[in-house]
This record gives structure tokens, C-alpha cells and sequence, in this order.
């Protein structure tokens, strides 16, 4: 008799339990409570502590080689597009330059020998023997001229000027000037010296920045955004995702549907950016609508007649229609605007 007794107290016990078990995990029907979710805007501040930079800069490169002779300027200086920062020595092609100068002038004069014919005369087709055969001049200045007699010379060597230098040395002392110029170093903008490179061996490298100009207006920073903010976007995409969800298997009914067409070859419109610039302004908007975006005037109102509203577009224009019947035709720059504001008085 207690064996039965104590089997009985011990099945009662288990009978409890798992009552109590099936209590607590909810066997029956389950529950589903739906929260009305809302957007807003919530202000976000941010604060890093960022170096901004110089938007614009510009390296200062001399184009020769030589010891600095002026100072430099220090960082921090401001200066002009074109000021003169510092100069380099340009004593070489100076001397380069003087000796180039002295062999053209010297190319440039002709040396005329005039031989007499027979020990006779000497044949002279110099401008003065011209003006004395056409009665210009007489002998006696012809020969004051020549600075000689004509009866006691038999030769003579008549030096002119006005020749042509050649074309070598031309081009040689023109690169020389050229060098020369490039000794002046000038300022490509106005701006401030934030860094300079030539400052402690005094030599000016050619091809080699020795400054840098930087301007102070605009000037960028990176700014890095925390994790925990991405956190957050995440998790307002799965906010998105979620009402979609729930409206794709009708547990929820708030805000527009949006349908586009898969395009085909009467498409005269590029579909998919205006697609997704409609969807995007959607975002905010709560009203159970549906909203189409078609690619071509033609058949789009009508295979989109099932949409409260919608956009069809076309070259350069676009169709606005509700429920397939057109409202009126818009440039396409304006069709987003159009369907927004039509949307509005619905």
C-alpha cells in the first residue's frame, strides 16, 4: 500500500512539473504585439580632434643648380604668386653669357680685302669708291676716308659690320639668358612657406622642391567615423528590411510600394538611377500608396495602371500619371519633383 501511495505522489509531481514547464514556454497559441514605429531626425555630434591641410599647395622647384646667395624665407611666411624668394648664384652664366656675346660681335663683322690689278689701281667695290665714281665725294675725301693715297697703295683691308652671327651661338646665348632668369626663384602662388628643403646646405637643386607654398583657404580634414556609428546604420538598415518584410507578407500596411519596369528596347531613359532616386525620397514618405517608375511614355502608363501614381519617362521629357491616365508631361530634370509634390495631394 505505500508503494502504490508513494508511485502516485511521484507521478502527480511530474504532472506539475511539466504543466508548469508548459506554462512557462508558452505552448498554445503564441502572441504577437505590433509596436507602430515612426521616423525622426535626432541630432548627432560627433567630436575628433583632426589636422586640416592645405586644400592647394605647390612645390617650389628651381630649374638650375647653385648656391643659394640670398635668404630663405621661414615657414610661416607669406608671400605673392611671382615674388622673388630667393636668389641663386649666377655668376657661370653670366661669364658664359659675356664670352657668347664677345664671339657674335666678332662674327658679326666682315673683313673685305681689296687687291689692286697689276700694280695699278686698286679695285675698290667698297660704298666709298661708289659715292667718288658718282661724283658725291671728291679724291682728296675719298682718300681721307681710306685713310690712305691711292697711288701709294696696293692693297688695303676694309673691316664693316652688319653680318649675320651664327645661328648656334644665338640659341646657345639665349638658353644662357633663360638660365640666368631662372636664377631669380619666384612664388607659383600666394600663399604661406609651410615647409622648406634647402635650408641647411644653402644649394638649389635643379628638379628638386626646395619650399613648399601652401594656401590657408580651403583647407580639408579626415574625419573618421566610430564604429559604434556604423553600428547604428547597420541597424537602421535592418529597420528598412524588417518593414519591408512585414509588408511583403501583409502584417503591415504604412508607406509607399514602389514597382519599376525591367526595361526593354523602347527604354529611352536611363532607368535605374531614376529608380533609386524616387526610392530614396519614398523614404519619408507614410502614405499606403504605390508608386511606379516606367522607361518608355508609350506603354508605361498602362502596364503601371494598377499604381496610385507614377512616372514614365522619355527623350528629355516625362509622363506624370495616376492610375494609368496621364496628369501632364514634365522635363525630364523634373520628374522627380513633380511625382513628390503630386504625391503630396494624395
Amino acid at each position: 500500500m505505500k508503494i502504490q501511495m508513494t508511485r502516485a505522489v511521484r507521478l502527480m509531481c511530474m504532472m506539475a512539473v511539466t504543466a508548469v514547464v508548459l506554462g512557462v514556454s508558452g505552448c498554445g497559441k503564441p502572441s504577437v504585439s505590433v509596436e507602430p514605429a515612426s521616423l525622426s531626425e535626432v541630432p548627432l555630434t560627433i567630436e575628433q580632434t583632426v589636422t586640416p591641410e592645405a586644400a592647394h599647395s605647390a612645390p617650389v622647384i628651381p630649374m638650375v643648380t647653385g648656391k643659394i646667395q640670398s635668404g630663405i624665407p621661414d615657414v610661416g611666411t607669406k608671400v605673392k604668386a611671382g615674388q622673388v624668394l630667393f636668389q641663386v648664384d649666377s655668376s657661370k652664366y653670366q661669364a658664359q653669357a659675356a664670352g657668347l656675346r664677345a664671339q657674335i660681335a666678332a662674327s658679326a663683322r666682315r673683313t673685305v680685302t681689296v687687291q689692286s690689278a697689276g700694280g695699278g689701281a686698286p679695285i675698290d667695290n667698297s660704298m666709298e669708291a661708289s659715292l667718288l665714281k658718282q661724283g658725291i665725294i671728291t679724291r682728296a675725301e675719298y682718300n681721307r676716308i681710306k685713310g690712305r693715297n691711292a697711288s701709294t697703295a696696293s692693297s688695303q683691308t676694309v673691316t664693316t659690320t652688319g653680318g649675320v652671327a651664327p645661328a648656334g651661338l644665338t640659341a646657345s646665348l639665349q638658353s644662357l639668358e633663360k638660365a640666368i632668369a631662372d636664377c631669380s626663384i619666384r612664388a607659383p602662388i600666394d600663399g604661406v612657406v609651410s615647409a622648406v628643403y634647402a635650408a641647411n646646405d644653402k644649394m638649389a637643386v635643379s628638379g628638386k622642391p626646395a619650399l613648399i607654398i601652401r594656401q590657408d583657404s580651403p583647407v580639408a580634414a579626415n574625419l573618421e567615423l566610430p564604429a559604434r556609428l556604423d553600428k547604428v546604420m547597420d541597424k537602421a538598415k535592418e529597420v528598412y528590411a524588417a518593414r519591408d518584410i512585414l509588408k511583403a507578407i501583409g502584417l503591415r500596411r504604412e508607406g509607399p510600394d514602389l514597382i519599376a519596369c525591367p526595361t526593354c528596347g523602347r527604354t529611352k531613359i536611363d532607368l535605374i538611377p531614376l529608380a533609386q532616386a524616387v526610392e530614396e525620397r519614398l523614404k519619408t514618405v507614410t502614405k499606403p500608396i504605390t508608386v511606379a517608375v516606367m522607361g518608355c511614355p508609350v506603354n508605361g502608363p498602362g502596364e503601371a495602371a494598377a499604381a496610385d501614381v507614377g512616372i514614365a519617362g522619355g527623350n528629355g521629357k516625362g509622363l506624370l500619371f495616376r492610375h494609368g491616365k496621364v496628369v501632364k508631361q514634365v522635363p525630364q530634370e523634373a520628374m522627380v519633383e513633380e511625382l513628390m509634390a503630386l504625391i503630396e495631394t494624395l
